[in-house]
């Protein structure tokens, strides 16, 4: 895994589902790199929860910043 995802993995204490390389239509190319995350999905009920945790939102701003 690369640094970044081992650190949010580590963290978060939540699943991987990969790093992909590729150009994505929320990512076009610019001189920066960019880095898109998906910290879950609002079509499974348990990452959907997690994600209305005022809490948990602190603490993905928190891992993140």
């Amino acid at each position: 895994m690369p640094p970044v995802e081992n650190q949010l993995v580590q963290d978060l204490g939540r699943s991987s589902f990969g790093v992909y390389w590729n150009n994505l239509a929320l990512t076009p190319p610019h001189s920066a790199p960019s880095v898109l995350l998906e910290l879950g999905f609002m079509s499974n009920p348990e990452d959907f929860e997690l994600a209305m945790v005022v809490q948990e939102q602190r603490r993905l701003a928190r891992v993140l910043a």
